[in-house]
């Protein structure tokens, strides 16, 4: 699916991915050699994610420069969605850690919900003195093992206005960064644990200073 999307597309939906291999590691284990990770993959994303840019204004030099990296781009997430799928067979909520829900959803691989705590979790989010920066807390998540959060400008009402936000291995609470400041944004998140996911919490709308 990644090879068919436009070079727009495949910068927005690989993201998820750059951030959950580069705060951690969501494999919470040992990483093959052959998988790009860390500050190398986030490298490759921000060097393609310029170069696009530059070809966009009709730079003829980064129009082929872009065409060039788009191929090697395209391997490097591959060779990790193929090897989170081989590993998902034994944890079926690793491709949610590791930002490629967008890929399972289209896939339509179910994953379980299930019940970590005693009830739905309960979200509070708070700005931060750092821009665009919120603190999120939840409650109800004592056998997660990590929190995934969603964002959206939108309306939070409507599911397709949802986008993924972040993976947070420490569950309980999640500093969340780069949101647009001065927007009304709404933020919900979800526990994960082995045996599945969690309903989503509450969802709540804050303007980002």
């Amino acid at each position: 699916m990644l090879t068919r999307m436009s070079h727009s597309e495949a910068i927005v939906r690989v993201e998820p991915i750059v951030e959950a291999f580069t705060t951690g590691n969501p494999i919470q284990g040992p990483i093959p050699s052959f998988l790009v990770v860390g500050d190398e993959l986030k490298s490759i994303y921000e060097h393609f994610k310029e170069v696009h840019r530059g070809a966009e204004t009709g730079n003829h030099t980064m129009v082929a420069e872009r065409n060039s990296l788009r191929p090697p781009f395209n391997q490097v997430f591959i060779d990790i969605m193929d090897f989170v799928e081989l590993a998902s067979r034994k944890d079926p909520t690793l491709p949610y850690r590791a930002g490629c829900e967008y890929f399972w959803h289209k896939k339509a691989t179910p994953v379980r919900t299930v019940a970590v705590g005693k009830n739905i979790p309960v979200l509070t989010v708070s700005n931060l003195n750092e821009r665009g920066a919120v603190l999120g807390k939840m409650k109800g998540v004592g056998k997660a093992k990590s929190i995934e959060m969603q964002y959206t400008y939108g309306d939070p009402t409507v599911e397709a206005n949802w986008a993924h936000l972040a993976v947070q291995p420490t569950a309980g609470k999640m500093i969340t960064r780069n949101l647009e400041p001065g927007r009304n944004c709404s933020l919900r998140g979800r526990a994960v644990a082995t045996a599945g996911v969690s309903p989503w919490s509450n969802y709540v709308t804050l303007i980002i200073t």
